[in-house]
């Protein structure tokens, strides 16, 4: 019995024949830049970013000048950057991958995903002369997906950890903790906090370098235009009620709002992947 798998690359098909896979050349219905259920093993030199999303991946081999094509890992969330030309032959079947070209370093080429609508679980690529979907969602299964705000996360109710902790816990996901740097997605977290013991989670908010100065776990300063949910009289950098500590790790409430903390204080927390 001869099995057709659900990938065509260009003059190359994979075959299955008795469990026995072999490649034969065929012509491909027209494709627009990506490929999923494929892995590149040619031994090219490569760039290799991890814990970022495809979108992300794309963008960077659109900014990279001599990015070629990628080979995105769905599954670890790395991004393999090649500057060579694809070599047909050293593509593999493989569900946990998916490779896109025919990438331009032009920026108007975003607006081609204006107008295509993806399935859930898909996001846009903007390509060269067109746009396509690739199939996107969480590697772990306690995190939740959402396709509206294309994120990963996580709402740890069970443990309590210090801020650090609760930072290298969401590491070892891949992630961090979750940044609220918008209204919309302040109040997704803060409707399905609803659903979880009422209390205090930590977010990825501080001012540990700097008092006053705040930043989310990315990097990103909070300024004048930045979006802010602090509650009543915060953040007020009392992190002990005999004044003793300062509060310079970030929480949130159910109500969407925030406050400042000791980060030695034990609480729950949110993290976040970003796809």
């Amino acid at each position: 019995m001869i099995r057709n798998l659900p990938l065509c690359f260009p003059g190359v098909a994979i075959i299955i024949i008795s469990n026995i896979q072999t490649t034969e050349s065929v012509s491909c219905p027209p494709n627009n830049g990506i490929y999923e259920g494929v892995k590149y093993t040619g031994s090219e030199s490569y760039s290799e970013i991890r814990n970022i999303g495809p979108i992300r991946c794309f963008h960077e081999c659109s900014l990279f000048t001599e990015c070629t094509f990628v080979n995105y890992d769905k599954m670890q969330f790395i991004c393999y950057l090649f500057n060579t030309e694809l070599n047909e032959t050293s593509v593999k079947p493989d569900v946990g991958f998916a490779i896109m070209h025919n990438i331009s370093q032009d920026k108007e080429i975003m607006g081609h995903c204006l107008n295509h609508a993806c399935k859930n679980r898909e996001q846009c690529i903007p390509l060269r002369n067109s746009s396509a979907c690739l199939s996107s969602g969480c590697r772990h299964k306690q995190y939740s997906y959402d396709d509206k705000k294309r994120i990963c996360y996580r709402i740890v109710d069970t443990v309590y950890l210090t801020w650090l902790n609760a930072e290298k816990c969401c590491e070892n996901d891949g992630g961090h903790l979750i940044t609220l740097d918008a209204k919309d997605k302040n109040r997704f977290i803060s409707n399905a906090l609803q659903n979880f013991n009422s209390g205090r989670y930590w977010i990825g908010l501080h001012d540990r370098t700097v008092e006053g100065n705040f930043h989310w776990i990315g990097g990103t300063q909070l300024d004048n235009n930045s979006f802010v949910s602090w509650g009543p009289y915060q953040p007020n950098n009392i992190g002990h009620r005999f004044l003793t500590r300062n509060a310079d790790c970030c929480t949130m409430e159910s109500d969407g709002s925030w406050s400042d903390d000791d980060c030695d204080n034990l609480k729950r927390f949110i993290c976040e992947i970003t796809l």
